[in-house]
């Protein structure tokens, strides 16, 4: 249940599919930066928009690609609807420790990793 992760710390609610080219690319980036930032109170969840077609797969392409994000499958839509009503995919929300949107964004071309980054660091209030 997603509330259980909003107001632990800085949460990246990353939503994606399996069918998504995007997606699955930059997958092993949130990877890294969870990996990366978890000690200070980062979470990524990946919020499944698969469908009854494309489900299945969702476990194993996490497994099959060492991919250890928390993954909520949002079969009805409903939190897909709160957070990202044009189901973008993928679509990235910052969601801070009160639980507000302080950043987002849609699609996925190589380098948006670095510029997520920076808002994570910004949000945990890390500064170099």
């Amino acid at each position: 249940i997603l509330s259980d992760h909003i107001g632990n710390g800085v949460l990246l609610l990353n939503f994606w599919a399996n069918w998504c080219e995007p997606c699955r690319v930059e997958m092993p980036h949130l990877q890294r930066i969870q990996e990366t930032y978890q000690d200070q109170g980062l979470e990524i969840v990946c919020i499944s928009m698969d469908g009854p077609e494309s489900v299945a797969g969702v476990r194993p392409h996490m497994s099959r690609n060492n991919i250890s994000l928390t993954v909520l499958l949002d079969e009805e839509s409903e939190v897909t609807q709160l957070y990202n009503p044009r189901r973008a995919a993928p679509f990235n929300a910052i969601i801070d420790r009160e639980g507000n949107i302080i950043w987002s964004h849609e699609g996925y071309a190589p380098g948006d990793e670095e510029e997520l980054e920076e808002h994570i660091r910004q949000a945990l209030g890390i500064t170099e």
